[in-house]
């Protein structure tokens, strides 16, 4: 799995969110893909979509209320979701 996923972060010049997208897509070709989905990563994922598409904060209270280990789930999730939407949008484009 680590060498897929550096494989792609080669492919990819670096670029962690691309890197981790492509990882996952190649998961299916050798393993199950349930092994890897995990229900705190996709509460988070829940929690990021709705505080975007609410327009609410994550947490109660302001910046300084929300942990700093959301704050990096945040970005993380926020550029894998743009990074998806830009080869969307680029697949589109294709056709």
């Amino acid at each position: 799995m680590l060498r897929v996923y550096y494989e792609s972060l080669d492919y990819n010049n670096g670029d962690n969110s691309g890197a981790i997208l492509d990882t996952y897509t190649q998961i299916p070709f050798f393993s199950n893909i349930n092994i890897f989905l995990d229900a705190k990563l996709q509460s988070d994922i829940r929690r990021y979509t709705y505080s975007k598409d609410t327009n609410t904060p994550p947490f109660q209270g302001g910046y300084g209320n929300t942990p700093k280990i959301w704050i990096d789930k945040y970005f993380i999730i926020r550029s894998i979701i743009n990074e998806h939407e830009v080869r969307k949008v680029k697949k589109r484009g294709n056709k």
